[in-house]
């Protein structure tokens, strides 16, 4: 029995690794580092700053629920892709000063589409990936929350 990666791996694993990237390295994990500077410049006082977390945990917690009826309704590629814009757009929306209702807003998309991300894309992996090399590629896809983490302090 081979238990080895092969080429043929490559599509579904990166697929998770991405989601993974996307979904926490990068919809959790970039907004902390910047916390900090958004504080100092004004835009927001400390307090408001643990709200806009909050609103991405409260995202979390709703895209987790909500990623399998949306899969089982829509394309799985689909609602990654859809994810995938949702996580980009809050990024590009939030990147000048605004209003605290609008980051909260964004901040809570943003969430909600990493959940979706995390529950979709290591699931569509895995589902495309042959039994006996699962093990494996379901360890290497989680590789991905590391690399976006570092992703986003090493931007920040």
């Amino acid at each position: 029995m081979k238990r080895t990666l092969t080429t043929h791996d490559l599509p579904a694993l990166m697929t998770g690794i991405m989601a993974t990237l996307a979904a926490i390295g990068i919809a959790r994990f970039a907004y902390t580092p910047l916390l900090p500077a958004i504080i100092q410049e004004g835009w927001f006082t400390a307090s408001q700053g643990a709200y806009l977390g909050a609103a991405n945990l409260l995202g979390y917690f709703i895209g987790a629920l909500a990623a399998h009826s949306l899969s089982e309704r829509f394309s799985p590629r689909m609602v990654m892709a859809a994810s995938f814009a949702g996580i980009a757009l809050s990024f590009v929306l939030c990147a000048g000063a605004g209003g605290f209702l609008w980051f909260f807003f964004w901040r809570l998309i943003s969430g909600i589409a990493g959940a979706i991300l995390m529950v979709v894309g290591p699931s569509l992996a895995l589902a495309a990936t042959p039994p006996e090399r699962r093990t494996r590629v379901g360890a290497m896809v989680f590789t991905g929350i590391g690399f976006g983490a570092l992703l986003s302090a090493f931007i920040v």
